[in-house]
Parts: structure tokens; sequence; C-alpha cells
């Protein structure tokens, strides 16, 4: 009897707790270009958090070793011609302008609850953006960091001499492809300016907006390029693979 008393003790609150994220979420749903669901969004985040988990729980490379760093640099001629553009840089401060941009970026994605036009359910609708923005990031972070660490690509300043000697050695030294600044950047800078226009798909600033999207990571790939942190083509790859994933997880969840 104890036992039964609990179980429905537990039903009466999972239910009254279910109730409650509907009616919470139903008003937000209805002036939102966006719906959510545990049907889809369970899956997705079910997906997302564990990967993240396993991605973080992943060994970093082993550090470089002399021998290695010789053989890297013998076989800079064996690189793409487009790759050859990004030997011979190392620059801090456009590791630094790199950092900036990442970091604005971010701000741009969670700055999308201020797009809103009504006030009705702002906390609401914000949630459901919160929603959208978390699996747009985790799921981009798992994809960068799995890739990275299973490539296991020398950055291209290991194929010069510009760099302190101590970044040579660094587990970081072999996590070249792909471009994760390149990627993080695409994929807020992209689902920020999806959501605008979705908030407003008539107005004028669409194409100021995306242009902004565009630009600032492309911007940011340029200095990760410029840095000597990554080659034209694991930035191209991030940047593909960021863009994909802010403009597909909120088009997945607009109302049809």
């Amino acid at each position: 009897m104890g036992l039964l008393l609990i179980f429905e003790g537990n039903m009466r609150w999972r239910l009254a707790f279910s109730l409650f994220l509907l009616s919470f979420f139903s008003e937000a749903q209805t002036l939102s270009p966006y719906s959510i669901s545990w049907k889809q969004d369970g899956w997705i985040l079910g997906l997302g958090i564990p990967a993240v988990w396993a991605s973080h729980q992943m060994e970093d490379p082993s550090p470089l070793t002399y021998a290695e760093i010789a053989e890297v640099q013998n076989e800079a001629d064996r690189l793409s011609g487009w790759d050859q553009w990004a030997l011979d840089k190392y620059n801090v401060r456009a590791g630094v302008r790199s950092d900036i941009t990442l970091y604005s970026s971010l701000a741009l994605a969670v700055s999308t609850p201020l797009v809103q036009e009504s006030s009705d359910a702002w906390w609401q609708q914000a949630l459901v953006l919160g929603v959208l923005c978390a699996e747009v990031n985790a799921l981009n972070y798992a994809a960068t960091e799995f890739v990275k660490k299973s490539v296991q690509r020398p950055r291209p300043f290991v194929y010069g001499s510009s760099a302190p000697s101590g970044d040579y050695f660094s587990p970081d030294a072999r996590k070249s492809f792909f471009s994760g600044h390149s990627s993080t950047a695409a994929a807020n800078a992209v689902f920020f300016a999806k959501v605008w226009s979705d908030y407003h798909p008539h107005s004028k600033w669409k194409p100021w907006i995306w242009g902004l999207a565009s630009a600032l990571p492309l911007y940011t790939a340029w200095q990760r390029i410029e840095a000597g942190k990554h080659f034209p083509s694991d930035v191209l790859a991030g940047l593909a693979v960021g863009a994909s994933l802010g403009y597909t997880i909120p088009l997945q969840h607009k109302k049809k």
C-alpha cells in the first residue's frame, strides 16, 4: 500500500509538472515563430548533452616529439597550394582578435530574446530561444571536439619556427582540423540572423543582419589563419559545420 501511494504521488507530481510546462510555453509558442516539443527536442538534447560529455572525456592528442616535429616540417611541400598560404604565420594579436569576435558571436546568440516585437510572454519566448541556442552550441561543440581529437592534424605553426617552443609540445598543437573558433562563430552568428529574420520577415534590415552574420565568422576565420592556428581548409570546414547548425536548428523548429 505504501509503495502504491508513493507511485500515485509521483504520477500526480509528473502530471502537474507536465501541465505546468505546457501552460508555461503555450502562450510563448503562440507568439513565437518557433515551437518546441518533447518529441523533437528530447532526442536532440538527449543526443547533444551526452555527445558533449563524451567528446570532452576523449583523451587529448599526445604531445609531438622532436622527431615528429621534424617529420611534419619536412612534409610542408606536400600540403595543398591553398593550405601552404597558412605557413610561416604566427601572430598573437590575431589570436586575441579571433577570441574577441568569437565571444561577440556568442553575445549575439544570447541576445536573441531581444529581437522580440511583443513583450507578451517574453520570458517564455526567451526560454524557447534558449533551448534552440543550447542545441546549436551543444551539437557544434561535440562535433568540433570529436573531430579535432580524432584527426589530430598539426597546426600550421608546427611547420615553421615562429612560435614559442612550448607551443610545439602542447597537445593543442595537434588540434588543427577543424577550426573551433570558426565553427562556433558561424553557428552563433547565423543562429542570430536566422532568428532575427524569422521574427522580422519583412524588415529592410535583413541584408545588414545577414551581412553581419557573414562578416563576423569570416573575420574570425581569417584571424585564425593569421594567428598560425589553422589552415584555410580547417576554417572552411568549421564555417560549414557551424553555419549549417546555426541555420537548420531554428529551421527545424519553425512553425509551418
